[in-house]
């Protein structure tokens, strides 16, 4: 059974709201990654000149495109013993011309198949596929859009290859095409708070290296004078300077209610920045931790992920349990602290008696 779709003929088209409104929360797919598949395919869709523009991104120049072109999300792939994968965007131009798979990611990584001998989920797309003899399209692809997309840039349709394209190259691709007057004026308006999405929470463009160093300069009284009030509010010791590439931070060693050393990290991140979490404006953030890797033991995750010490992704795809506190010019280091520390006592494991205090004096 091929899974190419004719975009000519009567089929079930992208609705935006509709589709953006049944998307279900479940623990095995990332929200943002639905919702941003569900926008750009709804995108192709209606606009002849975007979709062009999106196929010629991952397959570069492929001929004639004076096709009627669509889109749709999920499709299904059968698999040879029953069942069915399904990736994010397939898109189809008229005619059997072309057809592309595109398997979207970002905040998850991708997954790798020991049903199919570890294969890459994008290959094993193409394994799948290549099953397919019948009524598929002449052009066949695979590609991917990543934050961080792998070295891979030429195309072999022939091993249904397509590019691995950015999110920050699909955000300057919108862009210009919505600059020109191609695009109807109602999916300009979408496409425009799509490419500000892209900005804002999907792939936020990074600040430069002298961006980056004026921020700190700008923000380190504020977390020098933070940490210090954190550290004396929660008896721990003086605060001690973390640096990095592009990373300026304090470390504060507490012991914890059972006698244990904890260390609390606090971190300056730029909105956009390695280590700051998509979709955040400029902020401190923090997190308990028992060494720098940001490890914790799993019986302490419900009562620190209940003070709001979420797992979180960065930028840079490094995980660990934290909390983002937006900063401005007008953030008070007194008022940051208090939350903080009301906060970090909230998850249990630190409570400060007398005792506590006395063993934390020496720190």
């Amino acid at each position: 059974m091929s899974i190419y779709r004719d975009p000519r003929l009567p089929r079930p088209r992208p609705s935006l709201v509709s589709d953006l409104l049944g998307l279900k929360a479940t623990t095995a797919h990332q929200a943002l990654e639905d919702q941003s598949t569900t926008v750009l395919a709804w995108l192709i869709d209606r606009s002849p000149a975007i979709a062009r523009a999106v196929i010629e991104l991952f397959l570069g120049d492929v001929g004639d495109l004076d096709y009627a072109i669509g889109a749709e999300t999920q499709v299904s792939l059968p698999k040879p013993g029953g069942g069915a994968l399904r990736p994010d965007l397939s898109i189809c131009a008229s005619e059997h011309a072309l057809q592309l798979l595109v398997e979207v990611k970002v905040a998850a990584e991708f997954s790798f198949s020991p049903e199919f001998g570890g294969l890459q989920q994008d290959d094993v797309y193409r394994y799948l596929w290549r099953l397919q003899t019948a009524g598929g399209a002449k052009i066949r692809a695979v590609g991917t859009l990543t934050r961080n997309p792998r070295i891979r840039h030429r195309v072999d349709t022939g091993e249904l290859i397509a590019r691995d394209v950015s999110w920050r190259e699909l955000h300057a691709t919108l862009a210009h095409v919505l600059s020109t007057d191609g695009v109807e004026p109602d999916v300009r308006l979408v496409g425009y708070s799509f490419v500000e999405a892209i900005d804002e929470r999907i792939a936020p463009k990074p600040p430069t290296a002298g961006e980056l160093a004026a921020f700190h300069k700008r923000f380190n009284a504020l977390l020098i004078d933070t940490s210090t009030h954190v550290a004396t509010t929660l008896g721990g010791g003086t605060p001690k300077l973390t640096t990095g590439a592009g990373y300026v931070g304090r470390r504060i060693v507490l012991i914890d209610s059972g006698g244990r050393t904890l260390f609390l990290r606090l971190h300056l991140a730029a909105k956009g920045s390695r280590l700051a979490i998509p979709g955040t404006p400029d902020a401190l953030v923090v997190g308990p931790e028992r060494d720098a890797n940001g490890t914790l033991e799993p019986e302490a995750w419900p009562g620190v992920e209940q003070a709001g010490f979420s797992p979180l992704k960065d930028n840079d795809g490094y995980m660990w349990r934290r909390r983002v506190w937006p900063i401005d010019d007008d953030s008070s280091s007194g008022e940051l602290a208090e939350e903080i520390a009301r906060a970090i006592r909230s998850t249990g494991l630190v409570r400060l008696d007398g005792a506590d205090l006395a063993r934390q004096s020496h720190l």
